[in-house]
């Protein structure tokens, strides 16, 4: 049974300069056209589309479902999905697919809808760092250009196939210089989710091979390609079931039709069940291993050690790492530790930044900057 799409508001929800890229990508030649008017499209000697280039006109809703039901008979698929497709021209779309018996008939509690939502963000969020800088790890603090990135991302409408997410990257269309292309960087949303599409890519075959070695080297030698703790413990989290069971995980890309690749890209990631366990304990290792740069500390002096006749003195702070309290130790030397020892007299936090490590068991700041005591 074929579905006719004639709702006028949805009619006008398609933009015409993205529908003429949609054509353009898809064989059809621009014949002629009025400027800011219209353009006729010919595939062949058997098809034409009178595209309007303004929302305004009277007939618009009428000439898109006029040529919803053309592309529907020349490509063979249904109206919808062609709709869909004109709505993401624009954009590069990744479609995370969650394959769980639990969610088997296309509805998703509440709590797991939102949970779902922040992995996805993660995932986003940790390829746009790993654009800028690849990593082990990644801070609370994230650079600024990856904050606002993330801001024009968005979350498009349901699909259905057990659970689908689809998350749109929009990305500024490629203009040529007369036949050729300029030689410059792709825009940075193109990157991020390129960058991503390599990362994930790379983390199936880490698995899998860590399966066999039995060695963190398989996801460490892939922090170049964007792998990092982040990642993983996103798609650890977008797995991990409403009872902690692991779910397979299909990522896939498409591509906004604006801008077609420059280089061929993984359009489709796998994680079987039995790969999770061995992602998760790599995210686990990748971010107690690795010296994390940039961490704000806060906290209250707990501890004040100086051996007498020497400058320096060893301060410990109760802080957060990873959302979970613990005591970290730096070393100061005088005028910082006088900070530290008048801050406990007058129960007053400290605030500082630096690279936090994992040392045996404990936690020590170094590089220490900016330190002052908090004000009431």
């Amino acid at each position: 049974m074929k579905t006719m799409l004639c709702d006028s508001a949805l009619m006008k929800e398609l933009m015409p300069l993205e529908i003429a890229a949609y054509l353009r990508s898809t064989g059809w030649i621009q014949q002629s056209s009025s400027e800011g008017k219209w353009s006729l499209w010919v595939k062949g000697d058997a098809y034409e589309i009178l595209l309007p280039l303004q929302r305004e006109y009277r007939d618009y809703a009428l000439r898109m479902s006029e040529t919803l039901q053309l592309l529907e008979a020349v490509e063979q698929r249904s109206q919808l999905m062609i709709f869909n497709d004109l709505l993401t021209t624009g954009a590069d779309v990744i479609r995370v697919r969650l394959v769980d018996p639990d969610l088997a008939d296309g509805s998703v509690s509440i709590d797991e809808h939102a949970k779902i939502a922040q992995q996805a963000r993660e995932m986003m969020l940790s390829a746009a760092c790993s654009t800028i800088q690849p990593k082990a790890v990644f801070p609370t603090r994230r650079p600024t250009q990856a904050m606002e990135y993330l801001k024009g991302v968005r979350i498009g409408q349901s699909e259905r196939g057990s659970t689908i997410l689809a998350i749109h990257s929009r990305v500024a269309p490629l203009l040529r210089f007369g036949q050729g292309v300029l030689d410059v960087e792709e825009p940075f949303p193109r990157q991020v989710v390129g960058g991503l599409s390599r990362a994930l890519n790379a983390m199936q075959r880490a698995a899998e091979q860590a399966a066999v070695s039995e060695d963190l080297k398989a996801f460490s030698d892939t922090i170049t390609e964007g792998v990092s703790a982040n990642l993983c413990d996103a798609v650890t989290g977008l797995a991990s079931g409403s009872d902690d069971h692991a779910r397979r995980v299909d990522i896939s890309f498409s591509w906004s039709r604006n801008r077609p690749l420059v280089q061929e890209m993984p359009t489709m990631v796998s994680f079987q069940e039995d790969r999770i366990p061995f992602i998760a304990e790599a995210g686990r290792l990748l971010r107690e291993s690795s010296p994390l740069e940039d961490f704000d500390l806060q906290g209250p002096v707990v501890k004040l050690e100086r051996h007498e006749g020497q400058e320096r003195g060893r301060v410990t702070v109760l802080g957060f790492v990873d959302e979970k309290p613990r005591k970290i130790s730096m070393l100061l030397e005088e005028q910082d530790y006088q900070v530290a020892i008048d801050a406990h007299k007058k129960e007053q936090t400290i605030s500082c930044s630096g690279t936090i490590k994992k040392v045996g068991r404990s936690f020590e700041l170094q590089s220490i900057r900016s330190l002052h005591a908090d004000s009431d």
